[in-house]
């Protein structure tokens, strides 16, 4: 159960890499000009970006990080801030891959550990 939770988070973070580096390769590494899904190109490989980053990942994020890593430590203070830090450093890590600023990464990283922590 470990090992399969590990393999597909870590599946679904390199394949949501590789869509969003694509994705900014379309429009010249500029995050800004990338427009709203309904303007990009519908060819295939957008599609199953969009239905993968719609429908799959939330489930498969949500699944890892509220149901599985809560249920394998101990339920207690530490842990539940190693889980906000884990998580606040993911987030951290995504947005520092796709912005390629430090400042955004580490404004993502207060935010999603705190919250993270509190719900």
């Amino acid at each position: 159960m470990i090992v399969a939770s590990l393999v597909s988070f870590g599946a679904a973070f390199a394949i949501t890499m590789a869509a969003a580096k694509e994705l900014l390769n379309l429009y010249h590494n500029d995050p800004l000009a990338v427009p709203l899904p309904l303007s990009v190109d519908r060819s295939s490989y957008m599609v199953l970006f969009y239905i993968t980053f719609v429908l799959v990942l939330p489930v498969v994020e949500e699944s890892f990080w509220r149901i599985f890593l809560p249920k394998s430590l101990p339920s207690n203070f530490s842990s539940s801030l190693l889980i906000g830090v884990m998580y606040g450093l993911m987030s951290s890590i995504v947005i520092e891959c796709i912005f390629n600023r430090w400042s955004y990464a580490l404004i993502v990283f207060i935010i999603a550990t705190v919250v993270h922590f509190l719900i």
